[in-house]
């Protein structure tokens, strides 16, 4: 490889990575502002994913998972509800623990 080429080559590269990392750092300011809306949103009414879904306007794959790392947090829970989605089919129904609402409260005064 040319010393040219192995320079556009590192450059490349470099670039790539530049990129790589706005994105990361994009979605991860992304993921925290869907957690505060979907936090939020329990807060006011339990939903299921699928109305967190549509509420939010986001994508099924973002608010399951990031509902998920709320419920890893303490902070959601299943209410042992389910509720029909868009599609018709049954769905969990999920509400904040009561530290989370000890939060939220705090948060909404």
């Amino acid at each position: 490889m040319s010393s040219v080429n192995r320079d556009q080559s590192l450059m490349s590269k470099t670039k790539s990575r530049q990129i790589s990392d706005m994105a990361y750092h994009s979605t991860k300011e992304s993921r925290a502002a869907l957690k505060s809306r979907i936090f939020q949103q329990l807060g006011v009414f339990p939903s299921t994913d699928d109305a967190l879904e549509k509420i939010l306007n986001s994508p099924h794959q973002s608010v399951s998972s990031t509902r998920r790392h709320l419920v890893k947090q303490g902070l959601v829970e299943a209410s042992g509800k389910l509720r029909i989605t868009r599609n018709g089919r049954m769905a969990q129904v999920w509400q904040l623990t009561k530290a989370g609402l000890e939060i939220w409260k705090k948060t909404n005064d």
